[in-house]
């Protein structure tokens, strides 16, 4: 049976916890696309409409809105899903960073070993 030092350990432990957080991160990372890419379309639709009638929905009732304000709301929307999104690509970046640099100290430990 092959043991596991202490310090192996613990670079595994911190792996499996920087895995689970990319997981998150990732996780996050595509519920803001979804959330831009709703608000683009929707800003799109909105921005065709000439004299429509805009509505919008607040709780269960549907409340008419000023064409301009809806603009400037999904405007709005849409610039902070984008800083939320480059700040999460950020954060994917180090993290796969970290587990690269992790994986390969298992390797290097792992070849000594051998």
């Amino acid at each position: 049976m092959v043991e596991i030092s202490n310090e192996m350990q613990q670079k595994l432990q911190e792996y499996q916890e920087a895995q689970e957080r990319l997981k998150l991160i990732l996780s996050q990372k595509y519920q803001i696309e979804l959330n831009l890419k709703e608000a683009k379309n929707a800003l799109k639709e909105v921005e065709q409409q000439e004299k429509a009638e805009i509505y919008k929905i607040v709780g269960q009732i549907l409340i008419r809105y000023d064409k301009g304000d809806i603009v400037k709301e999904l405007k709005d929307k849409i610039e902070t899903n984008e800083l939320r999104l480059k700040t999460i690509a950020e954060q994917e970046k180090k993290l796969s960073e970290k587990l690269k640099s992790i994986q390969d100290g298992f390797q290097g430990s792992v070849g000594s070993a051998a």
